[in-house]
């Protein structure tokens, strides 16, 4: 919120014989404006493997079926993310009406990985460096008034802070540790223990209590290992080396950064760094340089179910609920 306050001036205040006027002092407003721009949107979707919104699972004879659970970030900001599935017994449909006496335990169902296990697209991340310049400065007046010695001179600043740049990551599936979100493919193994919501949450035996197997079927974890920073690092320099100087650090950047090396400056002086020819160099990254992610993440897993020996006859319907939990 911007407070504005109105124009005053301090009146003349009358002593003795004398009229004394006290220094006019003006008060004004600044509007102060900050765009972040880095919370970003992640969204999930659990599909069939058409691509369509799943909404069921029917194996009819088949004894293994495939769905698709897909998360797209977009300059996301840096959060892992989970998507867990939990699963409940199967009941017997008796014409619409679940027969929880006649059932299959979830232990009989389970979570395979087929080979191609994850999918991963479109992945870039978002940094903003710190970045050192070096301006090479023609006039010889400019040079002798700010001691930088005979022309050409040369202004070496370190440290300021660069835009925001993005940077795309190369993927392979056989090494993803130059990624800046680590992708997780999805946890095999049996549904133990069962969940009852669903199709299950009016089954007269339900426990007061209850904890179901959860297996993940995609995971983001951010990472900002070495491998990780040097990757982007790389990419960020020949980013750099083909972008004009004012896209990767401001024109106000690099005067505030030559006022505080220098001094106050004239604007003959600021006009002439500013025509002057920069190259930008960007300094090691550190994890707090990366603000967010981009990416297209999915997994492909496979739910497999076991007739155990002796079940009855017919069909039978649970419900599989699948939860996406980001810190």
């Amino acid at each position: 919120m911007i407070a504005r306050r109105p124009l005053r001036l301090l009146g003349a205040a009358l002593t003795a014989a004398a009229l004394v006027v006290t220094p006019a002092v003006a008060q004004t407003s600044v509007d102060v404006t900050l765009d972040n721009g880095m919370s970003g949107t992640r969204v999930l979707f659990v599909e069939d493997v058409a691509g369509n919104p799943l909404t069921s699972l029917d194996f009819r004879s088949a004894r293994s079926l495939p769905f698709r659970v897909r998360v797209e970030d977009t300059t996301m900001s840096r959060d892992g993310f989970s998507v867990n599935a939990t699963m409940t017994n199967l009941y017997r449909d008796d014409g619409g009406t679940l027969d929880y006496a006649s059932k299959m335990a979830s232990e009989n169902l389970a979570i395979s990985n087929p080979l191609n296990s994850l999918g991963i697209v479109d992945v870039s991340a978002q940094v903003r460096p710190l970045v050192d310049t070096v301006t090479t400065i023609a006039d010889p007046v400019v040079c002798l008034a700010l001691a930088l010695g005979t022309s050409p001179c040369q202004l070496s600043l370190t440290g300021l802070v660069g835009e925001v740049q993005a940077v795309t990551s190369v993927v392979e599936l056989g090494d993803l540790s130059n990624l800046p979100l680590l992708p997780q493919a999805a946890e095999t193994g049996a549904f133990t223990n069962p969940d009852y919501q669903g199709a299950a949450a009016g089954d007269p035996g339900k426990p007061g209590t209850f904890t179901p197997t959860s297996k993940r079927m995609l995971a983001g974890a951010p990472v900002a290992t070495p491998a990780v920073l040097t990757a982007l690092t790389a990419t960020l320099d020949t980013i750099v080396a083909g972008l004009p100087s004012e896209q990767v650090v401001t024109d106000d950047t690099l005067i505030a950064g030559a006022v505080g090396l220098l001094g106050a400056l004239t604007a003959d002086q600021v006009t002439a760094i500013l025509n002057s020819p920069t190259v930008v160099t960007v300094q090691n990254l550190v994890a707090d340089h990366v603000l967010s992610q981009t990416g297209k993440y999915s997994s492909n897993p496979m739910l497999d179910v076991t007739i155990p020996q002796g079940a009855p006859a017919g069909s039978f319907k649970g419900t599989l609920v699948v939860t996406a939990i980001q810190p």
